[in-house]
């Protein structure tokens, strides 16, 4: 408010325009860097894009993957990436009796190019992973163990074999190009692997609050969403995502990404709850590496990619601060 006690006073805000940040004599702390810090409200990338390159604005924080990388060869823009604690994820609903089989859902995540898709789609704006825990956060799974699987056609058919459904079936996959722009191109992409095992996906295209009504009314078979950790520590993600208190429909505890695929597990829940509790930290991080393997092969999610936040800036910005949750120090930047 405008008589916050940080660094910045607040101005004036137009909303949906503008608001103006004035440094504040009063404050207790070392001096901010700049003295006034301008925050405009541009929606569409291409526009950012255009003011950037004009050097109307210092900074662009929304711009496209292939935007980025043209910057960056033919302007003097620069580009910084940081690894943001959110994953991108291919959902399936085990109220569905298809998708209640854990061999059907272990199936579907070696229908996923997380190679390819590394090279090519994700290139610049994340980095394949099939843990829930992103890395940077406590007893999260490195790199190469946190992704251990790779598209395997043999071994997905064999698998839908041993679930019963040797010819395959027919299911949906919710998909929207706002507010997840490369949901669609991936589930074409795993459309296109699982006809090839019988697989017949049908793709509906959804856009935010479309997308999200039928997330929380468990009206899908499989869906893709983004889900974001809320702090450094891997209970944030693990009560969300595993852990269900009530899975009864009439609960309504659409909170829980576990109660919209209807997935619960007893002792699953258990595990979460005994990781929450244990004081020590090594054996903590332990306990979180073991539910993450466990979770990998038997979870209601096959988890695609974790996110990379990008902002693009002018060369007249010296210094940029900011972290991965992701959070800026607007008083410690330098012009």
């Amino acid at each position: 408010h405008s008589a916050c006690v940080g660094p910045y006073q607040l101005s004036s805000w137009r909303p949906g325009e503008a608001l103006l940040l004035r440094a504040s004599s009063n404050y207790w702390g070392e001096a901010p860097k700049l003295k006034k810090i301008l925050i405009r409200h541009v929606a569409e990338p291409g526009t950012q894009r255009l003011l950037l390159e004009k050097h109307d604005i210092d900074v662009a924080r929304n711009l496209m993957p292939e935007d980025l990388t043209d910057l960056q060869k033919t302007t003097d823009i620069k580009v910084e990436r940081v690894l943001a604690p959110s994953m991108i994820i291919w959902g399936f609903n085990t109220t569905n009796p298809i998708f209640a089989n854990e061999k059907v859902r272990l199936a579907m995540r070696y229908l996923i190019d997380y190679e390819g898709l590394g090279k090519t789609l994700l290139k610049d704006v994340g980095i394949p992973r099939a843990s829930f825990i992103p890395l940077g956060t406590l007893g999260a799974l490195d790199e190469k163990e946190g992704q251990p699987f790779k598209l395997d056609l043999q071994k997905a058919k064999q698998l839908l074999t041993e679930a019963g459904y040797p010819n395959g079936f027919e299911a949906n996959i919710f998909a929207g190009a706002s507010p997840y722009p490369f949901a669609l191109p991936i589930a074409q992409s795993l459309q296109d692997n699982a006809k090839k095992i019988g697989v017949r996906f049908k793709i509906e295209r959804f856009v935010g609050t479309q997308l999200f009504s039928k997330f929380y009314a468990r009206g899908f078979d499989t869906i893709f969403f983004g889900w974001n950790n809320g702090s450094a520590d891997p209970h944030t993600m693990a009560v969300r995502l595993i852990y269900n208190p009530d899975n009864r429909f009439e609960a309504k505890n659409t909170g829980y990404a576990s109660w919209c695929h209807g997935y619960f597990d007893k002792t699953m829940n258990q595990k979460v709850k005994d990781a929450l509790f244990q004081k020590d930290p090594q054996k903590r991080a332990q306990m979180y590496a073991d539910l993450q393997r466990e979770f990998m092969q038997k979870g209601p999610y096959a988890f695609i990619y974790q996110t990379y936040v990008s902002v693009a800036m002018t060369p007249d910005v010296k210094k940029w601060v900011w972290n991965s949750a992701p959070r800026i120090f607007y008083s410690a930047i330098e012009k």
